[in-house]
């Protein structure tokens, strides 16, 4: 999938005041990546990269800094949201607008043509340390193997990285995502819910289109996700599933969601559970970059009033 930006590459202007909003020095994390849904939805990848865009046009113009983690690989998002990031750059000054993640394994892959790209565009790229535990492991080899060594080292600094992430940033946006093929204990963004979760920052879950953040959607009503259901945790040896940092089964993953609920989303992101339906089931980027910004509203307005 190409990620090509609105009419021959020219990026979509904001279309709500974002100035509104107190998100002037908020860094909100966001999560994406592809979904196999995208066909069965009768949606395209065009769709998932209009509202990528729109998102975090709308989240850039009223005063955020998307945080991300991408890998570079070509159907990514990290060149779209580091051409948003460039445009709404600051001259003059330090005021990243986008910060890109990296774990050790991935930023060895990093060009020096992609470096250089990135310091034009004015993005803040953070290269995480490797965990202590790890800290004297390498790869066996570049990207991901088979070897049960590698996926352990890949799944911990994975994990590490979105801890550090979810820490780091005030709210996430999560929005697709594949639940096969994945490097960590669980697909990425299922991770990244579950940090999300555990430290009590508000989830924005946009279903409408499919994956990963579709399949929270279902483990928060109770609802079965097949494509769990066969998880690889042979992948990992036996001794690293009791003291892996989320539950690798589905029956663990999905009763941590399901006791959480929707309640618990709503009770954190400033929506109603009715406007977190609508979240969950729409694909229209401006009702999606509506309600997102509503949230964010609602929560700027509770802590302003906790002030006085």
């Amino acid at each position: 999938m190409s990620h090509a930006t609105s009419q021959d590459n020219t990026l979509i202007e904001p279309t709500i005041p974002g100035q509104e909003i107190l998100l002037h020095g908020a860094q909100i994390a966001f999560s994406v990546s592809e979904s196999d849904d995208l066909e069965h939805l009768k949606l395209s990848g065009k769709d998932l990269d209009t509202t990528v865009e729109k998102m975090a046009v709308g989240l850039i113009s009223a005063g955020a800094t998307i945080a991300y983690a991408g890998d570079l690989r070509t159907t990514g998002f990290t060149e779209l949201l580091a051409r948003i990031a460039d445009k709404w750059k600051i001259p003059g000054t330090k005021n990243y607008r986008f910060i890109n993640y990296f774990t050790q394994p991935d930023i060895k892959l990093v060009t020096a043509d992609q470096l250089t790209d990135f310091l034009l565009k004015h993005v803040n790229m953070k290269v995480l340390k490797m965990p202590p535990h790890l800290a004297k492991r390498e790869l066996s080899k570049k990207g991901v193997s088979n070897i049960t060594d590698d996926k352990y080292l890949l799944a911990e600094c994975y994990m590490d990285m979105r801890m550090q992430i979810t820490a780091n940033t005030y709210a996430r946006v999560m929005l697709g995502g594949r639940l096969n093929n994945y490097a960590g204990y669980q697909p990425g963004l299922i991770e990244e819910a579950y940090c999300s979760i555990q430290m009590r920052k508000p989830l924005f879950l946009l279903g409408g289109f499919g994956g990963s953040a579709a399949a929270i959607v279902k483990m928060l009503t109770g609802e079965e996700v097949k494509e769990l259901k066969h998880a690889d945790t042979g992948a990992f040896k036996p001794e690293i599933i009791p003291t892996s940092p989320i539950p690798l089964d589905h029956d663990g993953i999905s009763a941590f969601f399901h006791a959480h609920g929707v309640k618990g989303i709503s009770d954190h992101n400033g929506l109603s559970p009715e406007e977190n339906e609508t979240l969950f089931k729409s694909a229209d980027p401006d009702v999606l970059l509506g309600l997102v910004l509503k949230g964010l509203k609602t929560l700027s307005d509770k802590k302003t009033q906790t002030e006085y």
